[in-house]
């Protein structure tokens, strides 16, 4: 999938020129396509190219049905593939916007605050144990962790002696119920703080 990265947009352009839905096809394909070990303030700026080139491409297709509508119908398609390839770009451009936003409490928790055992992640990020599972394999094969691997019998995100998470965009924290995934009792959690059970002293 990296080859896509290595496509100039001087060739996308071209394509687009001649087969519009290619061309959009292939601009999606490299802004969304990782390097190795690409990190959050990269993939920030693939996030925002994509925003802004979908935007320019729905006000443009935009402009093309406008005239169409009331001269000659039968250019509209024009402007709707523009269009359609425009909102396109802005849906994948929202999708993966999301994505590194949960990618980076992940982070914060497992880089920064080093809770590592996977009941207390699922409790802090509120997702169950399947989720979190299927969210740090992506995130390994994505390269925000190197040399981790998941010890399904022990419950853990094992990290290597040394790892140094990249930088995260400060959380707005709120408190919220939880259940202790020891004891079952209700603890009051902090967002980006660790809490232990005031019962069995369970970190959370």
């Amino acid at each position: 999938m990296n080859r896509f990265r290595n496509i100039s947009w001087t060739t996308i352009i071209l394509v687009c020129i001649f087969c519009f839905p290619a061309g959009v096809v292939l601009a999606i394909l490299k802004e969304t396509t990782p390097k190795i070990r690409s990190k959050r303030k990269r993939n920030k700026k693939r996030v925002n190219a994509l925003k802004v080139w979908g935007w320019i491409l729905t006000v443009i297709g935009a402009i093309c049905i406008i005239p169409a509508v009331t001269e000659n119908i039968q250019d509209i398609w024009v402007g709707i593939v523009i269009a359609a390839g425009g909102i396109a770009m802005l849906v994948v451009a929202y999708i993966k916007e999301g994505q590194h936003r949960k990618f980076d409490e992940y982070l914060n928790v497992i880089g920064l605050q080093n809770i590592t055992k996977l009941d207390s992640i699922c409790a802090i990020m509120r997702r169950s144990r399947k989720q979190v599972v299927a969210d740090l394999e992506l995130m390994m094969k994505k390269g925000y962790f190197d040399d981790c691997y998941i010890d399904h019998s022990k419950g853990v995100f094992v990290l290597p002696q040394v790892f140094t998470a990249p930088p995260v965009a400060q959380k707005r924290k709120h408190s919220y119920a939880a259940k202790c995934p020891n004891c079952g009792a209700n603890v009051i959690v902090t967002n980006g703080e660790v809490v232990r059970c005031e019962y069995c002293g369970t970190p959370l």
